[in-house]
């Protein structure tokens, strides 16, 4: 590989892991983040998301409202779209928030768009799941 392209995803390397330590240690939001570099990473989502659920509902919320907004934004062929709708979709099921308001209405309120592609990400891995069962325990 040619020196320059590997100094290039060095870097992008070194800065990625510098912006999952700033939001580590809470000194930016996921907002903060441009959009180009947010979704060139899961990691980021995941840590915000670790971090959001120990603060407050609110900032949990913005960082599901982010996410949501990239989502729509981004093409239904990018590889990263389908790392992210999993994303979403654990972050929906997986807090330390119980069944407070702003949640069940957060969900409520998503764009329908998302609700279809979250569905449809959920029957692909039922479905995955049920022919890998079948594959080594035989249909039943």
């Amino acid at each position: 590989m040619d020196k320059s392209i590997c100094q290039l995803m060095n870097f992008r390397q070194i800065t990625l892991q510098w912006i999952e330590q700033m939001l580590f240690y809470d000194k930016i939001r996921l907002k903060d983040i441009p959009t180009e570099i947010r979704i060139s990473s899961a990691d980021i989502y995941i840590i915000a998301f670790r971090i959001s659920r120990n603060k407050t509902c609110h900032q949990y919320l913005q960082d599901l409202e982010v996410l949501c907004s990239d989502l729509i934004t981004m093409e239904n062929q990018d590889p990263m779209k389908s790392k992210l709708l999993r994303i979403l979709s654990n972050a929906l099921k997986f807090h330390d928030f119980g069944e407070k308001q702003e949640l069940v209405d957060f969900q409520k309120n998503m764009p329908e768009i998302l609700l279809r592609q979250l569905q449809a990400k959920e029957q692909a891995i039922h479905y995955h799941l049920k022919r890998q069962f079948n594959r080594y325990y035989g249909d039943f």
